[in-house]
């Protein structure tokens, strides 16, 4: 039977039923939005556009691998609009969607909500069917029914308990009642709107051409006409970009540097290099233009033995290349010049990203492009005051850009009271072979106190015998290895992710949690943590780390273990706020260590608090690639720790490529994805900077020092008002502090703002 045949059959036993239950299937064949498109890339393609009115249904196999089903992988809770249009208004009795689940994938059913609209424009909710609580099944009706109500309109909102959300047909039923005779509800609901997601390119590209509006808006009435009509051409293309590579790509940013340049003639009169301060962790660009006003003196302040950064561009507004010589003055000890090298990414982008030091006191700047010159401040042991001096910046316009530097008197903590991780696998990732010492100072050096090893770096049982006996002894070389060569930054503990969900040398060949498998994790871990023991780890510094982003019935089954052979084993786990809560309740008299990554548990903040109930230690992680904002994504993450009440702060990850064999973190078009790392080393460097460091870090990095440092001035500031007769006074405006700078994650100055407070009311504590 061909496929057309078997589609007009299922349409036809489709009508036959609704015929058979009195009752008239308005949706189907009708036309439909979706809003957003579908993402789940199994079950993705054309006839998304069709199938969910079609009347047609998936076989039994897996709901979501099939093409007939339409999905989407959306944020935790998130929402999954269709609007169907009926063609007229209809009286209305039942409106739903089906639907399948599968917990041990993570996919949960999704609640419904249901709305009519007369027009298209205002939809009023008439039903909210909610699933959570619901058995679990593989495949059932989520309805709404006896509405009574009417519309042309429909729309039903897929609502995601996780982040996954699967349909393969919606049905709306006709009415027997007079659609005219009904009073629809007054609540009414918003349709979600298709947002304009710019890529990187475009988003630098418009940036671009926002600077170049900026400067032409400068230029005497008629001089700039040709050019402004040349930057709304530009600006047309841009908009207009679909890909961030090709024909059309580059056709887009040559139109942008050819403004670009000419803009530069246009404005630049005897000039030929212009600096001016900016904010570090700001996005920067190598067509950024000097602005109108003159540049401002540079001040930083920060705590003893803490960091800090400044940055500087500089424009070579000429047609020829130039080196300039660049030197702080009188802050030799305070402040190392870097260069924020540009990265080009897989998105089109361009990232000043890479921050290789400046050991010979000269950066290079093209013809009409922009560099910008980094100030690393490290305050050491340094006394506390305020400490004048500049940067010089030879043949520029201004030459000297002042600085000062203020030291306050509190002093971070040498035993940080937060503990932070960067999932920095020195057993694994190709770039850190043959640097680890270099890897590990590095790591040491931003505050990094628990190592995260694999499963590589674990003792593997050698021979077992069929009752799952261990006959000989395990061998801990590489485990012995890197417990060496990680203690540096291993004050707070090692967390060993051995990812049981895969099969494991000795374990593999024994069925899950038979006799045999539990006989042989036992003896296994008993061992293990014997020898850790004489190696000065105890049980307070091991964390044992079973599965990786998931609470699954895996997790609950070696955990449970886990607790039967040895209690004082301390449980890790990094959940995704994707579990339900019958399985969170499930793991939480287990866990010891929770690690939740903390934005997903925004719409979901009763399980975060189901979390910390448990007394157990709760840290937090991120994820970010090259194109994470170093200061939204890294240094703010440590602001929400904060605020959630997390006692620690990782992300993955330190040193990852593009893929697991990746060594070369400049490019990032070397391996199959782009890149993870927040540092480089000389692993495919350019020929021109300098080879005096082996770990070369990267803005993210830096920003997430600064974060953590953050972390401990709320902490020492909490600390010191503790008790204080104004302590309520003080610990309100911590929190309209600690809210302001969240509410402005676009504002990369409000961090160093509350810094600078907090640092200035210590001082009169």
């Amino acid at each position: 039977m061909t496929a057309r045949r078997t589609a007009l059959l299922l349409l036809i036993l489709a009508t036959v039923t609704c015929a058979a239950w009195g009752q008239e299937n308005l949706a189907l064949g009708r036309p439909y939005t979706l809003v957003p498109g579908p993402s789940y890339a199994y079950c993705s393609d054309e006839g998304d556009l069709t199938q969910l009115t079609d009347g047609a249904f998936v076989g039994p196999e897996q709901f979501w691998i099939q093409a007939g089903c339409v999905g989407w992988k959306l944020p935790v809770d998130g929402d999954a609009d269709v609007v169907i249009d009926l063609g007229a208004v209809h009286a209305l009795d039942t409106i739903r969607f089906r639907t399948s689940s599968g917990p041990n994938a993570d996919v949960y059913l999704p609640s419904g909500v249901f709305a009519v609209s007369d027009d298209g424009e205002t939809f009023h909710l008439v039903a909210h069917v909610d699933t959570w609580g619901d058995e679990q099944l593989s495949r059932r009706w989520v309805s709404a029914e006896n509405l009574r109500t009417r519309g042309r309109f429909v729309l039903v909102r897929l609502r995601a308990n996780g982040v996954y959300a699967f349909t393969d047909e919606i049905e709306v039923m006709a009415g027997a009642h007079d659609p005219a005779a009904v009073t629809l509800p007054g609540e009414t609901l918003e349709p979600q709107v298709q947002e304009v997601v710019l890529t990187p390119l475009q988003r630098r590209l418009v940036r671009d051409l926002t600077g170049l509006r900026a400067a032409l808006s400068g230029l005497p009435d008629g001089t700039g006409d040709e050019l402004r009509r040349r930057t709304r051409e530009a600006e047309s293309l841009t908009a207009a970009l679909e890909e961030v590579t090709g024909a059309q790509a580059e056709a887009a940013e040559a139109a942008v540097a050819g403004v670009h340049t000419d803009v530069l003639r246009a404005v630049r009169g005897e000039r030929s290099l212009v600096a001016w301060p900016v904010a570090p962790y700001a996005l920067a660009s190598p067509r950024d233009l000097p602005p109108a006003r003159p540049a401002r003196p540079i001040r930083v302040t920060l705590a003893r033995h803490a960091h800090a950064a400044a940055a500087i561009d500089i424009a070579n507004l000429g047609d020829e290349s130039v080196n300039v010589r660049v030197a702080a003055e009188q802050l030799d000890d305070l402040v190392r010049l870097r260069e924020a090298r540009f990265i080009p990414t897989r998105q089109g982008n361009l990232l000043a990203d890479a921050l290789p030091l400046l050991d010979d006191g000269e950066i290079t700047i093209p013809a009409r492009q922009t560099r910008q010159l980094w100030l690393s401040v490290a305050s050491g042991e340094a006394e506390p005051g305020a400490y004048a001096g500049a940067v010089s910046i030879a043949g520029c316009q201004p030459d000297r850009i002042p600085v000062t530097v203020t030291v306050a008197p509190a002093r971070i903590p040498d035993d940080l009271p937060y503990s932070t991780y960067s999932w920095q696998y020195p057993d694994t990732w190709p770039a850190l072979q043959g640097i680890e010492d270099a890897a590990v100072a590095d790591l040491v050096a931003h505050h990094t106190n628990v190592t995260i090893l694999t499963a590589g770096s674990a003792p593997w049982p050698a021979e077992v015998d069929e009752q799952g006996n261990l006959t000989a002894p395990m061998d801990f070389a590489q485990h012995d290895r890197m417990v060496e060569l990680c203690r540096p930054m291993s004050a707070h503990g090692i967390a060993w992710f051995v990812n049981l969900a895969h099969g494991r040398r000795g374990f593999d060949q024994f069925e899950r949690m038979s006799p045999p498998y539990r006989r042989l994790f036992g003896q296994w871990m008993t061992a293990w943590v014997e020898h850790l023991r004489g190696l000065g780890i105890g049980h307070d510094r091991f964390l044992f780390y079973p599965i990786d982003e998931s609470i699954d019935e895996v997790y609950v089954e070696i955990a449970r273990l886990t607790r039967e052979v040895d209690p004082r084993v301390r449980l890790f786990a990094d959940p995704l706020a994707r579990d339900s809560d019958e399985r969170l309740r499930q793991v939480l008299p287990l866990v010891d260590v929770w690690c939740p990554y903390l934005t997903m548990y925004e719409r979901r903040p009763w399980q975060l608090d189901m979390i910390r109930d448990t007394g157990a230690t709760v840290w937090s992680y991120l994820v970010g690639r090259r194109e994470a904002p170093p200061y939204a994504h890294y240094r703010l993450h440590h602001w929400r720790a904060w605020r959630e009440g997390a006692t620690g702060a990782g992300f993955w990850c330190y040193a990852q490529g593009g893929d697991w064999q990746d060594a070369d973190l400049w490019d990032d078009f070397s391996g199959g994805n782009a890149d993870y790392g927040v540092i480089y080393t000389l692993t495919g460097a350019p020929d021109d900077i300098s080879r005096a460091e082996a770990i070369i870090p990267g803005k993210r990095w830096e920003a997430w020092r600064e974060g953590v440092e953050d972390w401990l001035y709320l902490w020492l500031f909490d600390r010191a008002i503790a008790g204080r007769a104004d302590e309520a006074a003080q610990r309100a405006w911590l929190a309209q502090a600690v809210a302001e700078v969240l509410d402005g994650a676009d504002d990369p100055a409000r961090a160093d703002a509350a810094r600078s407070e907090i640092l200035a009311r210590l001082a009169t504590m």
